[in-house]
């Protein structure tokens, strides 16, 4: 990913309001007359604001803030067992997720498998009586 900054005066970047690093993980700068940056293969620790300074005969002026956030989606955990439920009709049940850290948060949704089908899964319709928490747990 490049982050632009052009210009022909001198420049400097910050990172979270600190002055970036040129050996910082994975930052580059490909044309060090440009001024722009480069990262590659990033990662959590290159998360954060970035601006560009540049100064010149008139003064020093500076690139608007540029937020960098990454998608990270984790494997739900716990293995692929299949529990089986017995419950009292009418009665309160809760069905955990160990949900896995997702970055936006993640939106869930239940299926079941018809005891008829060994391959296909039915998406459980919510309503009143069934409901998903922010958390996944149904």
């Amino acid at each position: 990913m490049t982050v632009g900054c052009l210009t022909d005066g001198r420049y400097s970047w910050t990172k979270n309001g600190e002055q970036l690093s040129w050996d910082a993980v994975k930052i580059s700068r490909p044309d060090a007359t440009v001024g722009s940056i480069e990262i590659t293969g990033a990662s959590e620790e290159n998360v954060g604001y970035y601006q560009c300074f540049v100064t010149g005969k008139y003064g020093t002026a500076m690139s608007h803030v540029t937020q960098l956030v990454m998608g990270v989606l984790d494997e739900f955990t716990g293995g692929e067992t299949v529990n089986r439920h017995n419950e009292t009709e009418y009665s309160k049940f809760r069905l955990p997720c160990n949900a896995p850290r997702s970055i936006p948060d993640a939106q869930y949704f239940w299926s079941y498998q018809a005891l008829s089908s060994s391959t296909r899964f039915i998406p459980i319709q919510l309503d009143a009586r069934r409901q998903v928490d922010q958390h996944g747990t149904s």
